[in-house]
């Protein structure tokens, strides 16, 4: 057996505390189940006793301890706890790193680490649960590096923060934007209807002809709908066929997206004012 020592307990908001052994040791039995109380321990102000426990029991404990401050001092994203006034007095290294990216090298106005984003109006934090994106500026440096942040609510309202790197995400986001950009002035002039669906069958990109050949309204079509509401769409504005049987109908529009496939299929719709539509699908998006 392993005497530890002279434990003072007190009592908050009825949480266990204790003190005088060293922040590793006192955290470590506030952890365990298996905390002794003295027997007058609801007695007002603190009660001392002596605390026991075999040794390996005790050094199992300081090799989870250490376990855990190696996985959050080398986490690649970034953790801080912020008390329930919004001090920030723990950080992991990744966050301290970007600190001094930031040029944050002084301690907050209430001696704390800096906040990395700021003071923040309220309802800017995301909620527990959520995701809220978040830029930083880098001292002499015009980029930004952003995060996406998430929070988690501890106990006696602490906050326990986690900030992971978005810069690829958002460099990827700004590509597909000028992409579409740029097929959006490409098309634009086309005389032939042109409909883009991404991966979730939604409308992701259309010209000005598509409108005009479709009478579909561009309001309408902004609004991104999917590919079976704009072929419903198709049929309202009386651009298509009228089906006999709209169940076959529907099936047969599902068989027309996968024959799409191969790039080959072609279909032509004549009309009842006499137009012609020719329809050629592309599938450029994995089953």
């Amino acid at each position: 057996m392993l005497e530890i020592g002279i434990l003072t307990f007190w009592q908050v908001s009825g949480v266990v505390a204790a003190a005088s052994l060293g922040t590793a040791v006192a955290v470590l039995l506030l952890l365990s189940r298996s905390l002794p109380r003295p027997p007058d321990f609801d007695a007002p102000g603190p009660v001392t006793d002596t605390i026991t426990l075999p040794a390996r029991d005790f050094g199992e404990m300081q090799r989870q301890l250490d376990g855990l401050r190696r996985a959050t001092e080398g986490a690649p994203v970034l953790i801080w706890c912020q008390r329930k006034d919004g001090t920030i007095h723990w950080a992991n290294s990744a966050y301290r790193d970007m600190l001094a990216t930031a040029g944050l090298t002084r301690p907050a106005p209430d001696g704390g680490l800096p906040s990395l984003f700021g003071p923040l109006a309220p309802g800017q934090a995301p909620a527990e649960g959520t995701s809220r994106r978040m830029s930083v500026d880098q001292h002499g440096d015009p980029r930004k590096w952003w995060f996406d942040w998430q929070v988690q609510q501890l106990d006696g309202g602490e906050v326990l923060n986690y900030a992971a790197h978005a810069n690829p995400v958002v460099r990827a986001e700004e590509a597909f934007r000028n992409f579409v950009q740029t097929l959006t002035l490409t098309f634009a002039h086309l005389p032939t209807g042109l409909a883009v669906f991404d991966r979730k069958r939604q409308l992701g990109l259309f010209n000005p002809a598509l409108s005009d050949l479709t009478r579909i309204e561009p309001e309408w079509l902004s609004a991104r709908p999917t590919l079976y509401a704009f072929l419903d769409r198709l049929r309202d504005k009386r651009m298509m066929p009228e089906p006999k049987d709209y169940k076959n109908w529907r099936q047969r529009m599902s068989e027309l997206e996968q024959a799409a496939a191969d790039g080959t299929y072609e279909e032509t719709w004549p009309l009842p004012g006499g137009q012609t539509v020719g329809l050629i699908p592309k599938a450029r998006w994995p089953s």
